[in-house]
């Protein structure tokens, strides 16, 4: 989340850009880059059995300090993953900001995760 919003709210890259803009006074552009999903960080622990990935929209990244936090695409990530996938394309958005302004890195703190390793599946979120 950025100021209280889940990603599912900024509907466009552009909006995303904006609200960074406002949120953070920085102009980014997100970068496409091959990552290893390994690395990635988190910032839900449950993923819905039920749902499947839709799309095929590279998983949004956030990257500040050297934490680099799944926004949006941790169902597609998690089935690369199981499919024995180890790196992917997504889309970064790098801030030159200390990683605690960010309320995704609070939240992800605050339930314990550290790793890709982290997501579980559940029938019951």
């Amino acid at each position: 989340m950025i100021r209280g919003y889940p990603i599912k709210e900024f509907r466009s890259i552009e909006c995303l850009q904006r609200v960074i803009h406002w949120k953070f006074d920085q102009q980014v552009e997100p970068i496409r880059v091959l990552v290893q999903i390994r690395d990635l960080i988190p910032t839900q622990r449950l993923l819905n059995r039920a749902l499947k990935p839709q799309g095929s929209d590279p998983p949004i990244l956030l990257r500040a300090g050297n934490q680099t936090l799944i926004l949006d695409g941790h169902h597609r990530l998690y089935r690369l993953k199981k499919a024995g996938i180890e790196r992917t394309e997504c889309l970064i958005f790098e801030l030159w900001i200390d990683p605690l302004l960010l309320s995704h890195e609070r939240y992800r703190l605050n339930l314990g995760l550290s790793a890709f390793a982290d997501l579980e599946l559940s029938d019951d979120c």
